[in-house]
């Protein structure tokens, strides 16, 4: 919690830019485990990958300890193998979904640039499923963790909105309430994320909504305009929109 509040101070301050990023960096290193010594690829022990799925953590630990460099092609099978795992989690299993959540945030530090294209995929598909749980349960942990941004969720809420034909899709309406959500409300996940995790999400989102302040009001007006629809179209709805 010290550092992260060291790191929140720094970057409020703009003399103090260079600080902020060391700050930065060093919040990123404690996170991760520390990597092998060794420079070998991890596709070098791909075979690793077969194993049964009680032992999929430690063996996917394994891997991302085996080396310290990855080409794109391993990094998306590793990232796919990890999402089909958590995605089962949700509804299972909190501590895996921690787990599988510290697995991808670890698996970044690879490639940021392609694991954040896989991620950006895996968001806009996320949002376009019928059948899913709240957005601040699937994305708060991870955001929290590090490994997906919240500015680029709440943007991908906006285009999976803009998407839609019909403005008064059910679809529309919960992704616009889940996405304010997302923005303003505490993660109450205390078996998925620690106090210290609770924390460095408020972080984040405080950090949305003093940096991009026009998104955040995007994202606020598009809210409040689905319940303004609702309620023109039949008053009653209004009490059966999810409070925040």
């Amino acid at each position: 919690v010290f550092l992260v509040s060291l790191s929140d101070l720094a970057s409020r301050l703009p003399e103090q830019k260079i600080v902020a990023q060391q700050l930065a960096q060093e919040l990123a290193r404690s996170d991760r485990k520390t990597a092998a010594d060794a420079c070998s690829p991890v596709s070098d022990h791909m075979a690793l990958m077969q194993t049964a799925e009680a032992d999929f953590t430690d063996e996917i630990e394994k891997v991302l300890a085996s080396g310290n460099s990855m080409d794109q092609a391993t990094l998306e099978r590793l990232f796919q193998r990890i999402i089909l795992r958590l995605e089962a989690s949700w509804e299972k299993s909190p501590e895996q979904q921690r787990s599988f959540g510290l697995l991808l945030t670890r698996l970044r530090t690879f490639d940021v640039p392609q694991f954040d294209l896989l991620m950006a995929t895996w968001v806009n598909r996320l949002l376009q499923m019928q059948s899913r749980p709240e957005m601040t349960q699937v994305f708060g942990p991870l955001i929290s963790f590090g490994c997906l941004s919240l500015r680029d969720v709440l943007l991908g809420s906006v285009l999976a909105e803009e998407k839609e034909v019909a403005s008064d899709d059910p679809k529309i309406s919960r992704i616009s309430q889940e996405a304010l959500g997302l923005l303003v409300a505490p993660i109450n996940l205390p078996e998925v994320v620690t106090i210290e995790e609770e924390y460095r999400f408020q972080v984040k989102q405080a950090h949305m909504q003093r940096d991009y302040a026009n998104e955040v009001l995007t994202i606020i007006r598009r809210a409040f305009g689905v319940i303004h629809q609702h309620i023109e179209s039949d008053p009653r709805t209004a009490f059966e929109m999810k409070p925040i």
